[in-house]
């Protein structure tokens, strides 16, 4: 079983490293965001899509991992935090999953924190975009942009020039 917990926790490394580049990624895209700068955007966005699919398959790896070491101990995959394999570990598999586990905690954190600050700049720049396109288009009289929930809705846009003179 300590083979299993040595290439776990290597397995871990592997996609706290991933996860590292992730949270750099975003940080990138918070920038691209701040200067609108859209190219510079699509690629970020194309490196985390590799980045995805690359968390995915250690993902499945490590779910394989801790299947094993449930069918070997005898206790449920729910069961199997990774403190409790921390506890079960020895030597210096121990020493990295305690690590591990402390700098997952605090990456997990900072991403949060950092796509939720993203996402608040994603929807003030669709926002400002919508206010934009209602007040070019307004010109025309009546515009028609896609609400909340979907659906169509035509709303009187506003003025550019007065027509009150």
């Amino acid at each position: 079983m300590q083979l299993q917990l040595d290439e776990l926790s290597q397995t871990l490394a592997e996609e706290y490293r991933q996860y590292e580049r992730l949270f750099a990624m975003s940080r990138r895209e918070q920038e691209s965001l701040v200067a609108n700068d859209t190219g510079s955007l699509d690629r970020t966005l194309m490196d985390v899509r590799e980045v995805l699919a690359s968390v995915q398959a250690l993902s499945e790896r490590r779910a394989m991992l801790v299947s094993r070491i449930a069918d070997l101990t005898g206790i449920s995959q729910e069961a199997l935090t990774l403190t409790r394999l921390r506890e079960m570990a020895r030597g210096i598999t121990a020493v990295r999953l305690e690590r591990l586990e402390k700098e997952f905690r605090e990456l997990m954190r900072r991403l949060h924190k950092l796509n939720g600050t993203n996402l608040l700049l994603i929807r003030n720049s669709l926002d400002m975009n919508d206010r934009s396109a209602r007040l070019i288009l307004g010109e025309t009289g009546q515009v028609q942009f896609y609400g909340e929930a979907g659906e169509a809705e035509t709303a009187p846009g506003p003025r550019l020039v007065s027509r009150r003179m």
